[in-house]
């Protein structure tokens, strides 16, 4: 789905707002500063910060405001580092706690967005004060871990969890989150203006809280975080927002976090809403949905967009993408209607009905919906802490143009010495046919392979193939040899004239002919398909016989796997023109296929003479070039370490695990990790994403080794010059970012006097099985 014209709704709708909430420097507020909403004066901690995180997302520069909020802060501290969470032009509402974790944060996001960081060297010694004065004087010696002064410093005003409970005494696990977060971006901070002993020492403490988050807030039977009451040491077991804030920072394990997400946060039963993550499960005795803001707003029930953009991220960091777009698109929806209804925002929603609650006309934090979907479909994270330790393009690099040709070589000489018999990593299947013209005719094809099935019935004129009618159908998992062709031949009728088929199939082959006819022997099957009883026969003369039997009905059914019919989908164009003669599948896997004379492979030759072979390379199994560190990790943790190694660093199955492996190297275990490579086409897009590069690198080196292939066979057919046609399919070769136009430049760069044309022929699998049947 294109959410893009939502996406600019939202934004072009939210754009005033985002001017009421500034406000120019008055009194004890010496910098431009942001206030939530019209009425306000005052600057209230983490509204002004995720207001400054709103700003800058959208527009870097903007990040001044959040630059500016924390200067005030820090103006406004006393000397052992106490500042609360509100100032006014007065100066600081001293009935206030102190402010909430978000200053270190917001310095460091501040300075990324900007670019500068030497800015911070004169506050330094104070940030670090207003930094440590919650280890100093909130915290529970106990658990070595922070405590809220009261439910209503936390902001979270009624949280269940730590709402009617002794002061200083819940030691939570929103505060705790917020507290790591701070450590590490002082970590990054200090490693910045050069104080490696303070930066060591914030990185230390960072992961030592992160640690006991895990060891005192993380219950395992029940797989959720919870807030702790340190008075008699027990969790408090309520689920309510604050139980996901560790998520959105990478606090919990891959298999934690998703365990915790799938039981909780996506259940309609607990937190999951037609209108967006609620604030407390529903079957918790207290969730409520009542419109209050005085004693207290409420958190016990509504959705609140802040908390949905703490669920947003979680979703996000631990694989639920296309969750984490419902949910952004709700959220997205829930707002606009608001606006178009009440002429404004509120700050919390009834979960059941949508309809707004308290606050009408409140800005704050809303502005960040205006990105939530953004950032869902891209996956960008204006708050993602990252600082790289080591650089990702000394883990993951590019070939050089050396290397490049001496590797296409390499593969070239491998083709050589295959066709000769000999035994190299490129194993390759020899399938005697004599291409030409199709002729006129008609018949059917069926496409055999993974969880679907088709079939087409087609007419051939002038050398073209017509598809005339298709059918998709769903494979079993196992099935009986008869089974399984009545269900792939239940559209053809009984008694029909003689019948040309073609089949394409994407399993191992034997190629066999019999007579004219190129059959197929059956090797093995997937772990997706078993046909029971077809196993190493011929496929063709199987079908032969069941279709006389049951249908009454004389064929010629002609059997190839499915990289040969995508060669032979050059044939059925139409037209006089020169067939393609080589090509590659660049997807999910990887493969390539050329047509050569049959002289050439005299050895390999126990068929009838034919004037040229297809030939189908394994070129998934090429070893003949130097592996990167993320290919070689990946290849040790596989199913089958040190086969398929050059499709480890080129097919799609296997990027986004380069990147996720080179991430984790980069940043540990805060890495943000993505579950497929069209997301990694995505971040490759993303200019302020932080594996922008990286993504890039990835692309670029899988696009060269596909370029390695590609010269290597073209050097092998000895065509190094002139314009040559190449069928190319797969979702990443047509649709990863830039991917094409990536091979084509490393393919100038190795055979400069060729220009290749690549064609994606429409059906190819369908017409390449009617062109296979046809020859």
């Amino acid at each position: 789905m294109d959410y893009q014209s939502l996406i600019q709704e939202i934004k072009k709708v939210l754009a005033p707002y985002k001017a009421s909430v500034k406000r120019p420097a008055k009194g004890a507020l010496i910098y431009d500063y942001l206030v939530p909403g019209s009425i306000y004066q005052e600057q209230w901690d983490w509204d002004a910060f995720f207001m400054g995180v709103a700003l800058a997302a959208e527009i870097p520069s903007e990040a001044i405001y959040l630059r500016n909020i924390m200067l005030n802060f820090m103006h406004s501290a006393r000397e052992d580092g106490y500042v609360p969470g509100c100032v006014t032009p007065k100066g600081p509402d001293i009935r206030l706690n102190q402010v909430k974790p978000f200053v270190a944060q917001g310095v460091y996001l501040s300075s990324r967005f900007l670019g500068d960081y030497d800015w911070i060297s004169p506050y330094y010694h104070t940030l670090k004060k207003v930094v440590l004065y919650r280890e100093n004087n909130l915290w529970n010696k106990k658990y070595d871990l922070g405590v809220w002064f009261n439910s209503m410093e936390s902001g979270v005003d009624n949280n269940v969890s730590a709402l009617e409970f002794l002061d200083k005494t819940v030691v939570a696990t929103d505060i705790n989150t917020h507290v790591s977060r701070e450590y590490k971006s002082m970590s990054f901070i200090a490693s910045e203006l050069g104080r490696n002993t303070d930066a060591k020492f914030f990185r230390e403490r960072a992961e030592h809280v992160r640690i006991n988050i895990n060891k005192y807030l993380w219950d395992d039977k029940d797989q959720s975080y919870y807030n702790l009451d340190s008075t008699i040491g027990n969790l408090i077991r309520r689920m309510t927002f604050s139980n996901f804030v560790p998520l959105y920072a990478s606090i919990a394990s891959e298999k934690n976090g998703q365990s915790m997400i799938q039981r909780y946060l996506l259940n309609p039963k607990k937190m999951w809403s037609p209108y967006g993550g609620r604030t407390l499960a529903k079957d918790d005795p207290s969730y409520n949905n009542v419109n209050m803001i005085k004693p207290h707003s409420n958190w016990q029930g509504p959705v609140w967009p802040i908390a949905n953009y703490f669920y947003l991220h979680a979703l996000m960091r631990y694989g639920f993408q296309k969750e984490a777009v419902v949910l952004a698109e709700r959220i997205t929806k829930l707002v606009l209607t608001d606006i178009k209804q009440t002429g404004g925002m509120h700050e919390n929603y009834d979960a059941e009905t949508g309809k707004p609650l308290a606050a009408p006309n409140f800005v704050s934090w809303n502005l960040l919906v205006g990105n939530m979907l953004d950032e869902a479909v891209t996956g960008k994270n204006p708050l993602y802490l990252h600082h790289e330790y080591k650089k990702t393009s000394e883990l993951f690099s590019r070939l050089n143009r050396t290397t490049l040709i001496h590797t296409s070589d390499a593969f070239r000489d491998e083709l050589v010495k295959t066709s000769q018999g000999g035994k190299t990593s490129l194993p390759c299947v020899v399938h005697p046919m004599s291409p030409a013209g199709l002729r006129d005719g008609s018949g059917v094809s069926f496409v055999i392979g993974g969880t679907m099935g088709k079939s087409a019935t087609w007419r051939t004129t002038d050398s073209r193939v017509q598809i005339e009618k298709t059918a998709i159908f769903a494979l079993p998992a196992v099935s009986k040899k008869d089974e399984f062709f009545r269900l792939l031949t239940q559209e053809i009728k009984e008694k029909q004239p003689i019948l040309q088929a073609g089949i394409s199939m994407a399993y191992p082959l034997t190629p066999e002919l019999v007579g004219e006819q190129l059959d197929g022997r059956v090797i093995a099957f997937t772990k997706e398909n078993n046909i029971e009883g077809l196993q190493g026969k011929l496929v063709g003369q199987e079908l032969e016989v069941y279709l006389k039997k049951h249908k009454d009905i004389t064929t010629n059914v002609s059997v190839a796997n499915d990289t040969i019919c995508l060669l032979l989908s050059g044939l059925g164009r139409g037209g006089s023109r020169d067939f393609p003669q080589i090509a590659g599948v660049v997807g999910t896997g990887l493969n390539f296929a050329f047509f050569d004379d049959a002289t050439n492979w005299k050895n390999r030759l126990s068929l009838n003479a034919h004037t040229l072979v297809a030939i189908n390379i394994e070129s998934a199994n090429f070893d003949g070039f130097e592996m990167s560190p993320a290919g070689k990790a990946i290849d040790e943790s596989s199913e089958n370490p040190g086969k398929a190694k050059l499709e480890k660093e080129v097919a799609g199955a296997y990027l986004y695990r380069l990147y996720n492996w080179t991430m984790k190297q980069a940043y540990g275990h805060k890495a943000h990790l993505i579950t497929d490579t069209l997301t990694l086409s995505r971040i490759a897009r993303q200019k302020r994403h932080e594996g922008q590069v990286l993504a890039n690198q990835i692309l670029e080196r899988s696009a060269q080794l596909v370029a390695i292939e590609l010269t290597g066979i073209l050097k092998y057919l000895h065509k190094t010059q002139g314009r040559i046609e190449v069928i190319m399919t797969g979702s990443l070769f047509w649709q990863g970012e830039g991917y094409k136009e990536k091979v084509i430049k490393w393919l100038d760069i190795m055979l400069p006097y060729v220009t290749i044309d690549f064609v994606n022929v429409a059906e190819n699998d369908i017409v390449g099985a009617a062109a296979l049947a046809n020859l």
